[in-house]
């Protein structure tokens, strides 16, 4: 049977859309093609837990909430886990079942106990740092109000390491960090509730500029700080939500040559781990270096949050 001109011209417009969309996901890891990873290999194995639990305040993070958060770590048994967005009295709240579940630290104690936020492992721990970012950016193409926007956050971007025994002997260092979102749900609160989307653009391209330019800013610090552990020959992971993209100039910046993403080499899917606001982005990373061999990632099915966890299982 001949095909017609019509179907023939469908045809081509088909397969060049799907090579598009290939080209695409081959920059931007849109979509990744990986079978299962081998169960088996469970054994000496090390499991990291990075989650947004969005949990700000106690009215954000009523009972009902921190119950099903202990059910879910009990559940998953993670050797590390590293919150973000939990503040220091929300995790008052919880910090009694957490710490019976992973037992006292002997480096965070004291003044710097409530840190533990960033960190709750079961493996032994050791140099844990509170990084600054340093250098100056070029603001002379912003705004005098998104120079404001860049000054209140300049105060507060830090980000987290400390080493961790994975094996007897071997440590492996861990920088955990929540990088500057483009503040899409900020720009949405800030309107009328009846408001349409499209009335919005204007603060959504300012918190976007703004929230690119913070998070490109704190890729290149963090990227220092892995540069000057890697130096030093250690493994590193790079964990949290980095609120941007593969692809992303974040992204790159981050993984240089000498990271991979988890998501990427064994994950199945497109890996959502944000579902707020009816969109759907990947945003929490696990990044790596080729000391680990990586077993397994998933992202775990659960709505305590408007993220969803992303854990991955390394061995050395």
């Amino acid at each position: 049977m001949k095909l017609k001109g019509k179907h023939i011209m469908s045809m081509i417009m088909l397969i060049a859309i799907m090579g598009i969309l290939c080209l695409l996901n081959i920059h931007n890891k849109l979509y990744a093609f990986n079978s299962v990873g081998d169960r088996q290999q469970q054994e000496m194995s090390v499991t990291i837990m990075t989650y947004n639990i969005a949990a700000y305040d106690s009215v954000s993070f009523p009972v009902s909430r921190q119950e099903r958060l202990i059910e879910l770590i009990k559940q998953e048994k993670p050797d590390i886990v590293c919150f973000q967005e939990m503040s220091f009295g929300t995790l008052k709240l919880i910090k009694p079942q957490l710490d019976s579940i992973y037992g006292p630290c002997e480096v965070l104690k004291g003044d710097n106990q409530m840190w533990r936020l960033m960190f709750y492992p079961h493996l032994p721990l050791r140099n844990f740092h509170r990084h600054k970012c340093e250098g100056e950016f070029d603001t002379s193409d912003l705004t005098d109000e998104e120079k404001r926007m860049i000054e209140q956050s300049q105060k507060q971007m830090n980000v987290m390491s400390a080493e961790f025994e994975m094996e007897p002997g071997k440590w492996v260092t861990v920088f955990s960090g929540h990088l500057r979102s483009s503040a899409y749900s900020t720009a949405r609160r800030s309107m009328d509730e009846d408001a349409s989307w499209l009335s919005g653009l204007n603060l959504y391209f300012r918190n976007y500029r703004v929230g690119k330019r913070i998070r490109d800013y704190e890729a290149e610090n963090v990227r220092r700080f892995v540069d000057e552990a890697s130096f030093e020959g250690k493994p590193v992971i790079v964990a949290g939500d980095l609120n941007d993209w593969s692809g992303s100039y974040c992204l790159k910046t981050l993984m240089g040559k000498d990271l991979k993403d988890a998501w990427k080499e064994r994950g199945r899917c497109f890996g959502w781990t944000f579902f707020g606001w009816g969109l759907r982005l990947r945003l929490d990373h696990i990044l790596y270096s080729d000391e680990l061999e990586l077993v397994d990632v998933r992202v775990i099915d659960t709505d305590i949050s408007d993220h969803k966890p992303l854990m991955a299982r390394f061995r050395i």
